[in-house]
């Protein structure tokens, strides 16, 4: 896998661990909800779930933990995402209406 894998599709990058014992499973449910909520329209963009936990989250520990979310959330160990990124750069959006 590589950055042209997502090539014209916007990202949503989440950093975590899958030993995390509230914020990384709670947002990655609310994206897992989020994702339903708009059913095929996000097959749009890509949300990555990236390890930061070099030493226990093995790609089959992550297969795992993914389980319980949206199976078109993607896991990557840090390795993997060093990869995908080499060629992206950062960027930020804004929304903006009403109490923004």
């Amino acid at each position: 896998m590589t950055d042209l894998d997502f090539r014209g599709r916007p990202l949503a990058v989440f950093f975590g661990f899958t030993f995390c014992p509230d914020i990384c499973p709670t947002t990655l449910n609310d994206l897992t909800t989020m994702m339903a909520d708009l059913g095929p329209t996000a097959d749009a963009f890509q949300v990555l779930f990236v390890s930061v936990d070099h030493e226990r989250d093995t790609p089959e520990k992550l297969n795992d933990y993914m389980m319980a979310f949206d199976p078109r959330i993607l896991a990557l160990p840090p390795r993997r995402f060093s990869t995908v990124t080499r060629s992206r750069s950062p960027c930020r959006a804004r929304l903006s209406g009403p109490g923004t």
